[in-house]
């Protein structure tokens, strides 16, 4: 096995998982399983940063906007 093969191997075993299962009385049941890598956790936090980030340039700009038109 080469040394490539064994960082391929190694990297498609890296996974975060995460479980939940609720249960509220007696006939409603969630369950929930995710899996993810280290980059996809990466790339999903940079992303949801972005999100937030414009959100408030947004909202400050609208906030402006509506005290300068008082």
């Amino acid at each position: 096995m080469l040394a490539h093969d064994k960082i391929e191997q190694r990297r498609s075993t890296d996974y975060h998982t995460a479980e939940i299962d609720i249960t509220a009385g007696k006939n409603v049941a969630f369950k929930a399983k995710a899996q993810i890598t280290t980059s996809g956790l990466l790339a999903m936090a940079f992303l949801v940063s972005g999100i937030l980030l414009s959100t408030s340039v947004v909202i400050l700009a609208a906030s402006r906007a509506h005290k300068s038109a008082r």
